[in-house]
């Protein structure tokens, strides 16, 4: 076979034999993972030879497809990866060689596989010439496709090249006046295929798979950017083309691409593609559902018909909305309710129906937001009303759990399914609002009071479940029907279903309107409680009562304590029944009632139920040397259940408004009786109780991975700042002490961050009228603790490649420990001893030279707050600082900019450079300049005016976002992506 004036150097004949043995011996059968690893290796090294380029040409002739497909690929790889190394001056001729090969390729029976990649090969050499050469290859789309075709190439064939060809194009990265020449390209070339297209729809004589590659063709077009004018043409075709079977999914799958991506996207072109697809759909979208449903099950004709459906509804609901009530919108909703209301059980039967659901949520916004809500009587809005009121009903009996066995994998979808339609059913309640309530109950006591059958509580745990699901959108004020739910009768009735999700529903329903109950009789919330109370000792309900218990108590415990307060003794007596993983949830429960009563009464109780935790807690201790797992199981279980009672205890008042208005009465008289409650004896000796426990879980078991989760639960529950001092808070500083002890022991993130917890609740200025002057004793516990964790620190993570291997504890040392003591206590930081600070410092600037993100973000989170502090408290200290560490910090934020570091932590570093640079401008212009010109910072395009181009840039702007610009850009000059698609938008981002 003759080719035209090839390029490629011309391999010895042996050569050639050696790689397609290699290739035909890699796609033999049978082979072994090793055999296959080692001839894939040897044929990637050959291929990475400049002499591969020879290969391309004797493998896609070779008759064996294997061989023509790497022969193929040899063409992409070496255009896409080894471009550099091509001689410029033989672009064109390459081109014209490999044009050449591929329209042969075409006609000559080389395998699809193959010609697709030579394809790819054309397209990505077009990539490396037209953009940057343009004159050389103006029409290079055109240019190919007339190659290809004089050649041989068949019509589908030219098809598929120009659909890959928009595919490609999508991946491109060109900025400025090079990706505008590219796109032009592509833009002159939109007639021409648009023509192949129509030709080949309309040719009575084309192929199903060739029609298939035209609007393929297209549908990659259109995601490409076709202009709006010429979208609009080809509009008419698209929706006749949906008329054949043939033809209607691909015609309908590019019809969806322009309603929601193209340039006629959100709502435009409603002339030209709205109403003449509502006017197909009332031709002819019926009668597809009606086949589908007649045949028993939905095809895929059918499934692309629901998903054009939505297309039309995501595109134009806002047209949809204001034309409400003319014939052909009224048919288009009535159609997308007959997809939401598909026939069967959804992932049994049918699926259509789950793409039906986003339809609801828009159309609804667009009706709220159309002139018909401003006129609830109009006719308009009755039709509304109407059309969701029918939704309701659907998806009513839609989400019934299915009679039919579910695989594992479905329950967890048909769960998602019945989430999504719980939103939709959120959207119909807007509509609808109160009346919508109303009818969900009566229908609710209507299916209670009929026979039962089959899948009688089915149906009535699908009504509990809608009930459920629109609670976010039910208001307090003017919802009047709920408290027919809660009647006795009625859970009298739901608690003699044999099904366990008919009562599981029913709690889940207590749960998500137990903020209901506050304003309402509390007589109904007494029903509600004593129903749960009643589900607790059930196993099947027993996780959906102690969460219903929980929310009722949290949100009701002083209607709760005023009422009910003897059903919570009687629960606590029978806490043995409950149980082991809903312990917490009671306990926490059971507190929270407490806690709602006045804090002198709340003693007896409180007392009541803690004490017998600290001293089983204790016991348990007593016995560890004999029975050391016993014990250790034993106390875990206690430390959990006295954090849920420290939970429960928790005072129950907005934080926040504590932070606004301080000085308010209520709470300063609250915060002044519970402090001297906290006096008495009885609870004195209770905490004193719960920390001899701790200490003695501290003492033996503290490197244990499930112990160490218990005490921070417990030390984070029940310790705060003075303002949420509770009946059996702690204080931090003896804490404080245990957790440094642990982490000398063995160095963890769960002690580091308790760490950084307990110092900052000894701030003494982090709220000034809780605790306005500072403590001799806390202080120096600062101090003490600091050292502690920072000589372990040193001597965990300063062992060679510790750092990299535990990148967790770095993050967590310096980014959460460190940081929050330099930005509480620089004062106190600075009394530690120089040598141990001075190491933290350069501790924390090694962990900013590691390749590890979170490491740099921590390392230089801690030195910017340590700086910046330092500068606010103890400006005399500055200087030294920067005479001591500037230089090094520098050094590593400069070296990170530039190549060594990831470039998301370019800002960071930026920030850093940005405060030295400000604070200490002569010293780091010196340094700056003695680094970027030193030997060590040698990358190959960091060019002295690239150089000097960012130093007088971080001279000039002092401002920190003006330095991260000069940061960024100096990065990707240095690192080669100035010019690039990618660097600028992962820039941007």
């Amino acid at each position: 076979m003759a080719l035209q004036g090839s390029v490629f150097p011309v391999l010895p004949p042996v050569e050639v034999q050696h790689a397609i043995s290699l290739i035909q011996r890699l796609y033999s059968p049978g082979l072994d993972g090793e055999t296959q690893k080692q001839l894939s290796d040897s044929l990637v090294s050959i291929q990475k030879t400049p002499e591969a380029w020879g290969l391309i040409i004797p493998l896609v002739q070779h008759p064996d497809p294997s061989v023509q497909f790497v022969g193929a690929q040899i063409a992409q790889v070496k255009i896409a990866r080894d471009w550099e190394t091509f001689p410029a001056d033989q672009a064109i001729a390459l081109k014209d060689t490999l044009l050449d090969l591929t329209g042969r390729s075409c006609s000559n029976g080389t395998s699809r596989v193959a010609v697709r990649k030579l394809f790819v090969a054309v397209i990505g050499l077009a990539l490396r010439i037209a953009p940057l050469r343009n004159t050389e290859w103006p029409d290079w789309v055109l240019e190919s496709v007339t190659a290809l075709s004089g050649r041989g190439a068949s019509a589908e064939q030219v098809l598929e090249f120009l659909g890959m060809t928009a595919e490609e194009a999508q991946r491109t990265d060109f900025l400025g006046a090079v990706k505008h020449t590219f796109n032009q390209s592509l833009t002159d070339s939109v007639s021409m295929m648009l023509e192949a297209v129509q030709k080949s729809c309309t040719n009575p004589n084309a192929s199903e798979s060739e029609k298939e590659s035209a609007l393929k063709c297209l549908q990659r077009w259109v995601e490409w950017g076709i202009p709006a004018d010429d979208l609009t043409k080809s509009v008419p075709l698209l929706i006749s083309l949906l008329s054949s079977r043939d033809t209607f999914i691909a015609a309908s799958d590019v019809l969806q691409e322009i309603l929601t991506t193209s340039a006629l996207s959100d709502g435009r072109g409603t002339k030209t593609l709205t109403e003449p697809l509502l006017a197909w759909i009332e031709a002819s979208g019926q009668a597809i559902l009606n086949e589908s449903i007649e045949a028993g099950m939905p095809d895929e004709k059918t499934h692309s018909l629901c998903k054009l459906l939505i297309a039309i509804g995501e595109h134009s609901s806002v047209w949809l909305a204001d034309h409400l009530g003319e014939t052909r919108v009224t048919n288009f909703l009535n159609l997308v309710l007959s997809f939401t209301n598909y026939p069967g059980v959804y992932l049994i039967d049918e699926e259509e129906s789950e793409v039906a659901l986003p339809f609801w949520y828009l159309f609804q916004e667009s009706l709220m937001e159309s002139p018909h809500v401003a006129y609830p009587e109009s006719p308009e809005w009755e039709m509304a009303k109407s059309l969701y009121t029918q939704l309701v009903i659907v998806l009513r009996k839609k989400a019934a759990w299915p009679t039919e066995h579910l695989m594992k994998d479905q329950v967890e979808r048909y769960r998602n399914y019945r989430r999504d339609v719980g939103d939709a059913l959120m959207n119909a309640y807007y509509i609808l609002r109160e009346p919508m309530m109303g009818g969900l109950i009566d229908l609710l006591y209507q299916q209670l009071q009929q026979p039962e059958g089959l899948g009688y509580w089915q149906d009535v745990e699908a009504t509990l479940h809608v009930i459920k699901s629109i609670q976010e959108a039910v208001s307090v004020e003017e919802q009047e029907h709920l408290p027919r739910l809660w009647s006795q009768d009625l859970l009298n009735r739901i608690s003699s279903s044999p099904d366990p999700r008919v009562r599981q529903t029913m709690l889940g329903v207590i749960s998500t309107y137990s903020s209901w109950f506050p304003s309402k009789d509390p007589s109904t919330i007494m029903t509600a409680t004593l129903y749960v109370l009643n589900s607790l000792n059930m196993s099947s309900v027993s996780l959906q009562a102690a969460n219903a218990l929980r929310e009722l108590c949290d949100n009701n415990r002083t209607v709760l304590a005023q009422n009910s307060l003897s059903w919570f003794a009687d629960l606590y007596g029978k806490l043995d029944t409950i149980p082991e993983d809903e312990k917490e949830k009671v306990l926490q429960s059971i507190t929270s009632v407490i806690q709602a009563l006045p804090v002198e009464q709340a003693v007896e109780p409180a007392t009541q139920v803690v004490s017998p935790l600290a001293i089983k807690l204790s016991e348990a201790l007593s016995v560890a040397s004999q029975f050391p797992e016993e014990a250790r199981l034993v106390c875990i279980d206690q430390l959990r259940w006295i954090a849920a009672c420290a939970k429960g205890f928790t005072y129950s008042h907005d934080f926040l408004s504590d932070l606004i208005n301080p000085s308010d009465e209520d709470e300063v008289e609250r915060r002044q009786r519970m402090h001297t409650v906290r006096q008495d004896a009885r609870l004195q000796q209770l905490r004193a109780n719960i920390q001899d426990g701790i200490r003695g879980c501290f003492s033996l078991w503290s490197m244990s991975a499930d112990m160490a989760t218990a005490l921070s639960e417990l030390l984070r529950a029940i310790t705060g700042l003075p303002s949420e001092e509770t009946l059996i808070s702690l204080e931090p500083e003896p804490l404080l002490t245990l957790v440094c002890g642990a982490a000398e022991r063995q160095l963890t993130a769960t002690w580091l961050s308790l760490a950084q917890i307990l110092i900052t609740q000894l701030d003494p200025k982090k709220f000034l009228w809780i605790r306005p002057s500072a403590d001799p004793e806390s202080l120096a516990l600062v101090r003490e603790a600091t050292l502690s964790l920072l000589n372990t620190a040193v001597q965990v993570l300063g062992q060679p490649g510790a750092m990299e291997a535990n990148t967790d504890l770095v993050q967590d040392f310096f980014g959460s420990c460190m940081n929050a003591i330099a930005m509480h206590f620089i004062t106190e930081m600075y009394k530690l001893p120089p040598e141990a600070l001075n190491s933290l410092i350069q501790a924390a600037i090694s962990a900013m030279s590691l390749p590890e993100r979170y490491c740099i973000v921590s390392g230089v989170r801690f030195l910017h707050t340590f700086i910046d502090q330092t500068l606010r408290e103890c400006p005399d200290n500055a200087i030294p600082l920067n005479k001591m560490h500037g230089f090094a910090m520098l050094h590593v934020i400069l070296h990170g900019i530039a190549f060594r570091a990831p470039r998301s932590t370019i800002p960071n570093l930026s920030d850093l450079l940005a405060i030295l640079s400000s604070k200490f401008f002569e010293d780091t212009q010196v340094s700056i300049r003695t680094i970027l010109f030193s030997d060590d910072f040698s990358y190959p395009k960091a060019t002295p005016a690239a150089k000097d181009a960012f130093m007088k840039a971080v001279a000039r702007h002092r401002r920190v976002k003006k330095v991260k610009e000069a940061a960024n850009d100096f990065a990707l000059v240095v690192r080669g992506l100035e010019a690039s698609g990618f660097g600028y938008a992962s820039s941007s981002a």
